[in-house]
Parts: C-alpha cells; sequence; structure tokens
C-alpha cells in the first residue's frame, strides 16, 4: 500500500484514565511487593534466632558432658514430646563424619555433604530446609560436630498461598483502579465537553454566548476566561468588520456609480472629440480615487499583519520637514494656506517612507480644512525621551463629540468636508505610529484651528 494507515488516536480520557491506572497499579504493586518482601525477611530471621537458640542450648549442655552422644539422645526424647510451629532435626557426627545420633525424624530433611573438617559455625539453604553445622569442642578433649537443620515447607506454603491472594488482590485492584479513573477523568473532563459544544455552536447568530467561569474548576476556569476573551475579541472583530464592509461597499459605490453615470451620458448619443475628452478625464479622476482608495486599504490591511516589518533607519528630522514642506508647497500656495516648519535638529530612527506618508496625511488634511489667508505648521519637541513631531493649522476645528472618533477608519466628521476625503487619512497615520510603538493624539478648538500630535520612539 502506497498510503500509510493513520495510527488511532486516542481520547484524551482514554490516556489519562490509563496513565492514572498504571500509576495507580505500579503504586499498590510496589507496596505489595515491599510487604511481601517484609513478611518473608521476617520469617527468615525468626527461623535463623529460632534455630540458633535451639543449637546453642544443645551445644553447651554437650560441651559439660562426659557422654554427649547418650546425653544428646536424652535431650532429643525430651523434646519430642514438646512440638512446636517450627519443626527442628538434628544429627550428631564425630569429627570423621561418623553418624553418631540423630533425631526421630531426621531422615526425612536433607542434609549437606560432610567434609570432615569445620571450624565455625556453616549455614546453608536446602530447598526448603535451613541447615546449621557447628563444631562442639569436648571438655574431655575431641570434638564433634552437630547439625541442626530447620523445615521451612509449612512457611513455604504459606508463602505460595499468600502469593496467590496477593495476586488476586492485584487484580481486583488493577480493574478497580482503571474503571474508577476512567469514571473520574470522564466527570473531570465534562468541562471540555461544555467548551467544545459551545465552540462548535458559536456562529453568526451566537456571538454572545459566554461560559459560567463560577462553574468551573481554577485550572478549567482558566480556560474558560481564555476562551471568553478570544469569543470578545472575535466578536470585537466581527462587528469592525462588518462595519468596515459596509463603509467599503458604501465608499467604492460612490465613485462605481460615477464612472457609470458619465459613461451612460456620453454614450447616449455622438459626441464632439472635446465632450468625449472631458467624459474621459471625469472617469480618469473617479478612477484615481478608486485606486487611492484600495491602496489605502490595502496598506491599512497589510499594518495590521504580525509579519509587517519595518526598514528603519536614521533620518534628520529637520531636513525630512523640509522635503514634505516643499512637496506640498504647491498645494498650499493653490489652497491660499502659508505652510511653515521648525527646522529642529533631531534624529529619529524610523521607516522613512511610512514617515512621510503619515506626516503628508496629516498636512494634507490640515491644507484641506483651512480656508485661504490660513496657516499649516509643523514642529518637532522632545517629550520624555521621545520625539514628538506636530501638524498644527488654524482651520475650521473639530467639534469635541467627533474626536474620539476621528481614527477609525472611513470615519468622516461631515459628508461635506471635500469629496476627495475618504476618511482614511488619520486611520493611516494611526497604524503607522502604532507599528513603530508610537502614539498619536488630536487636539481641536472649533473655529480655531487642529493640533495633531505624533509621537514618535527615539530608540530603534
Amino acid at each position: 500500500m502506497c498510503s500509510k494507515i493513520a495510527r488511532k488516536q486516542w481520547s484524551l480520557a482514554a490516556r489519562l484514565s490509563l496513565w492514572l491506572s498504571s500509576f495507580s497499579i505500579l503504586v499498590v504493586g510496589s507496596v505489595t511487593a515491599f510487604s511481601y518482601f517484609v513478611l518473608v525477611s521476617s520469617f527468615e530471621r525468626e527461623d535463623e534466632e529460632f534455630l540458633r537458640d535451639k543449637i546453642a542450648g544443645v551445644v553447651e549442655r554437650l560441651k559439660r558432658e562426659t557422654k554427649p552422644v547418650e546425653s544428646a539422645k536424652e535431650e532429643w526424647s525430651r523434646l519430642e514430646y514438646r512440638p512446636t510451629a517450627l519443626k527442628v532435626e538434628m544429627r550428631l557426627l564425630a569429627s570423621d563424619g561418623e553418624l553418631l545420633a540423630t533425631t526421630s525424624r531426621a531422615n526425612e530433611a536433607v542434609w549437606p555433604d560432610w567434609n570432615g573438617a569445620v571450624n565455625s559455625s556453616i549455614e546453608s539453604q536446602l530447598g526448603q530446609w535451613r541447615v546449621i553445622t557447628t563444631p562442639i569442642p569436648l571438655i574431655a578433649g575431641g570434638g564433634l560436630v552437630l547439625q541442626a537443620t530447620l523445615d521451612r515447607r509449612e512457611e513455604e506454603l504459606f508463602l505460595s498461598r499468600y502469593r496467590k491472594q496477593l495476586y488476586l488482590v492485584l487484580f481486583i485492584a488493577a480493574t478497580a483502579s482503571a474503571a474508577g479513573c476512567y469514571l473520574l477523568v470522564r466527570r473531570g473532563l465534562r468541562p471540555l465537553g461544555e467548551l467544545s459544544s459551545l465552540a462548535a455552536g458559536v456562529g453568526l447568530h451566537r456571538m454572545n454566548e459566554r461560559l459560567d467561569t463560577s462553574q468551573y474548576s481554577v485550572e478549567l476556569a482558566d480556560v474558560a476566561r481564555t476562551f471568553n476573551a478570544m469569543l470578545d475579541r472575535i466578536e470585537q472583530w466581527f462587528e469592525r468588520l462588518n462595519r468596515f464592509s459596509g463603509d467599503i461597499a458604501h465608499e467604492l459605490r460612490s465613485p462605481l456609480h460615477n464612472l457609470r453615470s458619465e459613461l451612460e451620458v456620453i454614450l447616449q448619443k455622438p459626441r464632439a472629440s472635446a465632450e468625449y475628452q472631458d467624459a474621459l478625464g471625469s472617469c480618469l479622476e473617479e478612477a484615481s480615487r478608486l485606486s487611492q482608495l484600495v491602496d489605502s486599504l490595502l496598506f491599512l490591511a497589510r499594518s495590521e499583519s504580525p509579519r509587517s516589518t519595518l526598514d528603519r533607519e536614521p533620518l534628520d528630522l529637520a531636513s525630512e520637514l523640509r522635503t514634505i514642506q516643499e512637496f506640498y508647497e504647491a498645494a498650499a500656495d493653490e489652497a491660499g494656506v502659508s505652510l511653515k516648519s521648525g527646522l529642529t535638529s533631531a534624529t529619529l530612527h524610523a521607516d522613512r517612507t511610512l514617515f512621510q506618508r503619515a506626516i503628508g496625511n496629516l498636512v494634507t488634511n490640515a491644507i484641506a480644512y483651512t480656508p485661504r489667508g490660513g496657516e499649516v505648521t509643523l514642529s518637532v519637541d522632545a517629550q520624555d525621551g521621545d520625539i514628538a513631531v506636530s501638524v498644527a493649522d488654524t482651520g475650521c476645528g473639530i467639534e469635541d463629540q467627533h474626536l474620539p472618533r476621528v481614527f477609525d477608519r472611513l470615519y468622516r466628521v461631515s459628508e461635506s468636508r471635500g469629496n476627495q476625503n475618504f476618511g482614511l487619512g488619520l486611520t493611516i497615520v494611526k497604524s503607522v505610529l502604532e507599528l513603530h510603538g508610537g502614539s498619536v493624539g488630536i487636539r481641536s478648538v472649533p473655529g480655531t484651528g487642529t493640533t495633531v500630535v505624533t509621537i514618535w520612539p527615539s530608540h530603534e
């Protein structure tokens, strides 16, 4: 097969349940294994102490006896009448390995091979028998060897049954842990299902729905708050997009209607060449307005992109303002407006093209709304380590109720304030300043004039 089979994705509940149950089983298994180890170690320690205690008593008595073999038999016969839970068998050997005496059932035990030489007690484990071999020096001279073995078959049987019970407990614990973890995880993840349902139901007619963060735990409440904040941003952008789309349609409709009307009128009957030229000139003017509007909208769309980059370079503000002044001098003279600039020496790190466009838009607006004989002034000032570039005019001014919205897209204070205005000039200025990390403000007095102040960061 050319295509690979996609691996089945497990749900979050299944994965969390698997991890939690595995961890709990591991903990229970570790505790159980440790308990079993402690039990076995306790048995072995008690067995060793019990066996050595029995040997010590017999050895001390035989050391003092002149007839140790008969004394050992007598001692062992008395022990037969005092049965204990732990069964001990003994046998007495000569130093050359000859068997001298044994307990009644010593032949059932497994004894180690005797090599005929022992200097100290030797402990060994032969199957289910624990054996200790101990030398016995005699008062009369010479020596014997005592071997004692402890029957551990009952203990092994008990431990075997205990292990089977532990296996059953582990199986029950694993099953209960898996089921319990799955139920708890499903219950804990239920709010995520609500989040998913809400996200799936969000649409054009349900943009105002929000999660109640008080119903969730601390961790999920943070997720719910983040989700609500995201919905708030989406709703705001959606409203702006709807308003922006409507404004664009309105702005494009006017020049397109003008173009269509001009063409319909000129095509109704044959015209002289001069009339055709006038009509084509009017159409060209409307096409230029459309092109300018589209360029401005594209600039605003690109400026909002996170990938927007700036080509910063050191700018001499005196030189830049002089260049802007010279460029708009002709338009100012035609409008009968005096254009001035303060030649303050300062250096600003900014994108030259965007700087000129922002200040140029302000100068264009100021010239357009300043009556003949008025004045437009460009100035530079330092403010708290930043640089303020201001454009002030002596025009008609703006009423207070319009000031908060003059930087909104396609917002115009009045339709009568110039047919060439799209309501994008100040919006572009604001976007340029935000790209540079700066800000823009405006103050205006109706009938006196307007001042727009742009704050540019002086650092790179």
